[in-house]
């Protein structure tokens, strides 16, 4: 009794603590740096209305829908901290710089080609480019680098002499209110509104001459914020003499060869094409150079190339000229996910090289067509956005996460330099909200991150509050989603033309959530201790009263009272229980129980004391040997001492099988998000306990109830050996009737069980794996406890 009664305390106490932890754990990691996200109304996508989780760069692309106005109202509101809005502006570029071929002392052909990746595939940017190389004259009267187009490839007007240019790459640009950002980010974006320099005003005036004196759209670009690029260059030599070039043509010997082609005839220059066709090649060699570290995205870095194709880096002035033409850029569609069978795919929209996954817009106007340009990008400065290290909470800032995208064998997938990536872009440089309304028009913010007042735990007041606030801004027509409590996810992606791959996810009130699903299962624990403690409780009391028949028997057959029996049983019992009391109460005091495991052995003396009354004052009658059975007459016979031990069975069998449901419930619930996972390893070697002490408790019982079965049996058992049979056939006929009633308790406790796990919404697949454990279980338990006993 002792056992059953800590074990009881422990269970219940223990379920407590459970809560008790997570409640607190969820407090203290649940917020993130924010708790609201008010969007416009028709924000949210069908993805995340299907699975409640955002990507996590979920600004990029955004169509706007709350204007500058809308936000300084909102932001006054007494309840709130911080309101940082933000707007997808769409891909832009700016400076493009150049990189320098080598120059030989032999003439050779030159073939490049500009690439870009994925991390899978690689795709080519650029057309295949040529030129032929001649000479480079370096002397005190000139200075020349002698190259001449290869006619059989595409011509780039941007490339002069050596100097190649770099293809446009096409970076997300978003807007930002510099101080509410800082509040809630803690980057410094000081720099976008700094003074300009003397030097930036003359290159802007001069570079707003052939632009139309397009207003200026100031930027920060991001620093160690690369796309992949790379550069394939093939280098032929050829057999050629300058010499005999400089002969046939009458070219005078020592000065540019390209110059002087401009005065010859046209029929000369087609024959000096077709000769530089025919030149045989004496040695050719490929290289491929990556150039993504190089490149900064609103910035160009001018580069050359070594003999050796080794890189370095120019100074500013030094290698080709920078060019400027970032008044086109593009806008791109969200991407459209499509769920099937629990996964995502990604189809391609459009292909071409590289393909894209969203429908992509050309916007603004290039001033080589147009002669102007509706703005112009101009880089004043930089900061760093570092990733959060907070990995139990997410609260998607929407435009800096570079977490990584992966395909199941862990290959890290990229953006492209294109705007049609199906990576949810993070930003690549910010600029200021009147900026936004100059490019997107009157009402460019995607997105207001929200911050409350006040708010020190995520408890219960604070999600009240946040939950008013949220339902406030809905009823004025906002889509307002609650990030606090929010987590880490991943979802599994097919993409098409890539494979599956794995991509960083929020999923959204996983805190309430995870509140719901620890509650229930406290709930259940704490139920199912105190009602397996009640039944244990009334069946020891049966199984004592049925031991005391034949002393009551005696007693009253020696002149003793029915009432004075019934006394002296009780007192006994009594006696008993208050000795396990006292013992119980100071065990727990050697381990240290708490305060509620108190409170549970004083309850326990209380309800013992009244199901003692009851128990002992019921009607004892036995039935007697005359009356016959036609089915299962040994059970039928002893249904008083077998009644009490199925129910213990059956209540043991429910008992299991739901801990075990709610064990797969919480893991199920908790493995998805990383806050998830922390609380169930915070909390998941206590819940086994509970359930190993439910195991403990069972097995007592059955074990106790199998032995008051067997003593009250041991006459017949005798008799059995009288009559002949042999021990082993005793055991196996005794062991056929406490198969048939220990199934039928377990059947029905196991119907019970999932009744209420179906009521209580637990998944099958739970109650499935809580079925099948307890009945092997118990099934084990009996029959250990049936076949290891002596009936001699």
């Amino acid at each position: 009794m002792v056992a059953i009664i800590l074990l009881t305390a422990f269970g219940i106490q223990t379920s407590q603590e459970t809560k008790r932890i997570v409640s607190e754990n969820l407090e203290n990691y649940s917020r993130g740096s924010y708790d609201l996200l008010v969007r416009p109304e028709g924000a949210r996508t069908n993805i995340e209305i299907t699975l409640q989780t955002v990507e996590e760069n979920y600004i990029g692309d955004g169509a706007g829908g709350i204007s500058i106005s809308e936000w300084e109202s909102l932001k006054e509101h007494p309840e709130i901290e911080i309101a940082a809005p933000v707007a997808s502006l769409g891909y832009f570029t700016s400076n493009t710089a150049s990189i320098s071929l080598p120059a030989f002392d032999y003439p050779a052909r030159f073939e490049y080609r500009f690439w870009t990746s994925d991390g899978i595939n690689e795709y080519p940017v650029s057309p295949s480019h040529g030129m032929y190389y001649f000479q480079l004259i370096d002397n005190q009267y000139q200075y020349a680098i002698d190259t001449y187009p290869d006619f059989s490839k595409e011509y780039n007007i941007f490339d002069t002499g050596l100097d190649i240019s770099f293809p446009q790459s096409y970076y997300l640009l978003t807007a930002i209110d510099t101080e509410s950002e800082t509040l809630l980010t803690g980057i410094d974006f000081s720099e976008l509104h700094r003074e300009l320099t003397d030097q930036e005003k003359d290159n802007i005036n001069m570079f707003s001459q052939f632009r139309g004196n397009a207003p200026v759209v100031p930027i920060l670009q991001r620093e160690n914020f690369q796309i992949p690029l790379s550069l394939e260059v093939t280098v032929e030599r050829v057999d050629l003499s300058l010499n005999e070039l400089y002969k046939k043509y009458g070219l005078s010997n020592n000065e540019s060869i390209v110059y002087q082609l401009q005065f010859l005839e046209e029929k000369k220059r087609k024959e000096f094409d077709n000769d530089l066709l025919a030149l045989k090649s004496l040695d050719l060699e490929t290289y491929h150079i990556d150039l993504s570290k190089y490149q900064s995205p609103f910035d160009g870095q001018q580069l050359s190339l070594d003999q050796h194709f080794n890189i370095d880096l120019l100074a500013q002035g030094e290698g080709g000229t920078l060019y400027n033409d970032s008044g086109k850029y593009y806008t791109a569609s969200k991407i459209d996910y499509a769920l099937k069978d629990k996964k995502m795919y990604v189809d391609i929209v459009k292909e071409g090289s590289p393909p894209n996954y969203k429908v992509v817009k050309e916007a603004g106007s290039s001033y080589l067509n147009e002669g102007k340009a509706p703005f112009m990008i101009w880089q004043m400065g930089t900061f760093t956005a570092e990733e959060d290290s907070n990995s139990l909470t997410s609260s998607p800032l929407g435009i800096y996460s570079t977490n990584d995208v992966k395909t199941l064998d862990g290959t890290v997938v990229t953006p492209t330099v294109t705007p049609g990536s199906f990576i949810a872009a993070p930003t690549a440089g910010v600029t200021s909200l009147e900026a936004a309304s100059l490019i997107k028009g009157d009402q460019p913010i995607d997105a207001i991150r929200i911050k409350l007042k006040n708010i020190a735990a995520y408890d219960d007041e604070a999600q009240k509050r946040i939950e008013g606030l949220a339902t406030e801004l809905s009823k004025k027509g906002y889509v307002v989603d609650i990030v606090a409590g929010s987590s880490f996810t991943s979802n599994n992606i097919i993409v098409e033309g890539i494979g599956e791959v794995t991509s960083p996810w929020t999923t959204l009130g996983v805190a309430q959530l995870l509140s719901g699903a620890w509650n229930l299962d406290t709930t259940l624990s704490i139920s199912l201790f105190i009602l397996f403690g009640v039944f244990w409780f009334l069946c020891h009391l049966g199984f004592e009263r049925n031991r005391l028949d034949k002393e009551n028997d005696i007693l009253f057959y020696l002149g003793w009272q029915k009432r004075s029996i019934r006394v002296k049983n009780m007192t006994e019992q009594l006696i008993l229980i208050f000795i396990s009391i006292i013992l119980s109460t100071c065990v727990a005091l050697v381990l240290g129980y708490g305060t509620l495991a108190y409170i549970v052995i004083g309850s326990f003396l209380l309800v013992s004391v009244i199901l003692l009354t009851v128990v002992f004052y019921m009607n004892t009658s036995q039935s007697n040997r005359s009356k016959s059975y036609r089915f299962f007459a040994s059970i039928q016979y002893y249904k008083s001492l077998l009644v009490p031990t199925m129910l213990v069975l059956l209540l043991a069998a429910c008992i299991t099988q739901l801990q075990l449901s709610s064990i797969y419930a919480l893991w199920d619930t908790s493995t998805v998000t990383t806050l998830g996972t922390f609380i169930l390893n915070e909390g998941l070697y206590i819940r086994l306990l509970i359930v190993i002490s439910t195991v403990l408790l069972s097995i007592s019982v059955l074990i106790k109830a199998i032995q008051g079965i067997t003593l009250a049996r041991q006459d017949e058992f005798e008799m059995y050996h009288v009559i002949g049979w042999t021990e082993k056939m005793i055991k196996i006929h005794f062991l056929k009737e406490v198969l048939i009633w220990s199934t039928l308790s377990l059947a029905f406790g196991i119907l019970l069980s999932t009744i209420v796990s179906i009521l209580v919404d637990m998944s099958l697949v739970g109650v499935m794996i809580g079925a099948i454990s307890s009945s092997i279980i118990y099934l084990t338990i009996v029959f250990v406890a049936v076949n290891f006993r002596k009936y001699r």
